[in-house]
């Protein structure tokens, strides 16, 4: 039997934006809606901005530690939102 291919790691955001970007083409057949991919997208930018070193890790190097700091530190700001852009 064949092993499955070795993902590729690309930058975190980079792989969040090709996310997003499947997401939108999805909402214009309508598979998603235009709701779902904004939601999306606020959060997982809001995600790359409380990830620490989000700069540095890629699509294959977040762990659920990772996550779990993310949600900690999430739970920290809830009470002071960032500004609006």
């Amino acid at each position: 039997m064949a092993l499955p291919p070795t993902p590729t790691e690309i930058p975190l955001a980079e792989a969040v934006e090709c996310y997003l970007e499947a997401c939108r083409n999805k909402a214009l057949i309508r598979r998603l809606s235009p709701a779902t991919v904004h939601n999306y997208t606020v959060d997982l930018y809001r995600f790359l901005e409380l990830l620490p070193q989000a700069e540095e890790h890629t699509s294959e190097s977040v762990t659920g530690a990772h996550v779990d700091e993310v949600l900690l530190a999430y739970a920290n700001t809830a009470a002071n939102p960032p500004p609006a852009r």
